[in-house]
């Protein structure tokens, strides 16, 4: 029981992201510009792993990307973000790990398992905003993911996977 294959370290740890203020309108623009990319950027690669997980994976698995989809098209999330950075003028990082705080403050109390089990779920969409927003994405491990042409072993090293990772690793 030795494995062996190519080592995939995922470093994208998003337990501190930078905090600072905006001192104009200009930079309160440029913020909002820049989450809105990262948006953009998260939602599409939502897209494409719903489409991967759809065709690879149990319809009960393939809803986690769903979710994570749903999630970054809410306009909620989206506007409230915005506000938060108009009026309390925060960058677009803190802005977005304030809302998620909220979220996982209100599934963590929740009387349900299933509703508080959600949290990575969340995480993990707070995660690819993050990632487009401060560049810190990492691409998944060779050979599991829906861009990859390899089909080489590889050893996943990571702190924390989160789920939508795990649901692409072949056990």
């Amino acid at each position: 029981g030795i494995p062996v294959g190519r080592a995939s370290i995922r470093l994208d740890d998003l337990s501190v992201v930078p905090s600072y203020g905006l001192m104009n309108e200009t930079e309160v623009e440029a913020e909002i510009q820049a989450f809105r990319a990262a948006i953009n950027g998260a939602d599409r690669d939502a897209t494409v792993d719903l489409e991967w997980a759809r065709g690879n994976l149990p319809k009960l698995e393939a809803e986690i990307f769903a979710a994570q989809r749903a999630l970054l098209r809410d306009s909620s999330l989206v506007e409230w973000v915005e506000a938060r950075i108009r009026d309390q003028r925060e960058n677009a990082a803190q802005a977005v790990r304030h809302r998620f705080d909220e979220f996982r403050a209100i599934l963590g109390e929740s009387g349900s398992e299933v509703i508080r089990s959600r949290v990575e779920d969340f995480t993990d969409a707070e995660r690819l905003i993050l990632n487009h927003l401060l560049g810190t994405g990492t691409p998944p491990p060779s050979g599991n993911g829906p861009d990859d042409s390899e089909s080489a072993p590889v050893i996943l090293v990571t702190h924390t996977p989160p789920p939508s990772l795990l649901a692409r690793i072949d056990p």
